[in-house]
């Protein structure tokens, strides 16, 4: 991450929508990764993970 959680955090309250840009983007992104990986340990099914 470019910037700390706090200097985002403070620049979010203080208006700035996009300081949350980043720190949303990572956690989408690491919440995709866990999925992927919980769901590769499933049986095979109707489940699948989107790309």
């Amino acid at each position: 991450m470019a910037a700390d959680a706090t200097t985002l955090m403070l620049a979010w309250r203080q208006g700035d929508e996009a300081a949350l840009d980043e720190p949303i983007s990572l956690v989408y992104q690491e919440l995709r990764r866990m999925a992927h990986r919980y769901l590769a340990g499933q049986r095979p099914g109707p489940h699948e993970t989107s790309r």
